[in-house]
């Protein structure tokens, strides 16, 4: 099983979390470039590419089996801070959580990174 951490940017007792019941197959999701192309009056394109970057990425989790202590210290980042720091296996991470849903087969987070720390 992969392993997560989300804590707040500054000090808080209650701000960190650690999820080590995560579905295996979590992983940042999408790997693109920030390209824009645009047709020309000629017939042609041009193509601007202003290269990668992890802000465009996205975290998919689901906690299987989570405990009453994650979700109510999930509950409480989201409530409480707009940006947390997010650590997985590819790296450390800015990111806001910008779903959380409690249901009977596990819990779900969204989390869209805003860039590499």
């Amino acid at each position: 099983m992969k392993t997560i951490s989300l804590s707040t940017t500054t000090y808080d007792l209650l701000g960190s979390v650690f999820l080590d019941n995560i579905d295996s197959s979590v992983q940042l999701q999408g790997i693109s470039r920030r390209a824009v192309r645009t047709m020309t009056l000629d017939g042609g394109a041009y193509v601007t590419d202003s290269g990668f970057s992890d802000a465009d990425r996205t975290l998919d989790v689901t906690l299987s089996n989570g405990t009453q202590a994650q979700f109510d210290a999930i509950t409480y980042l989201v409530k409480n801070y707009s940006t947390l720091v997010v650590i997985t296996e590819a790296g450390a991470f800015s990111g806001v959580i910008t779903e959380f849903t409690d249901a009977a087969r596990g819990s779900r987070l969204k989390i869209l990174i805003s860039g590499t720390l």
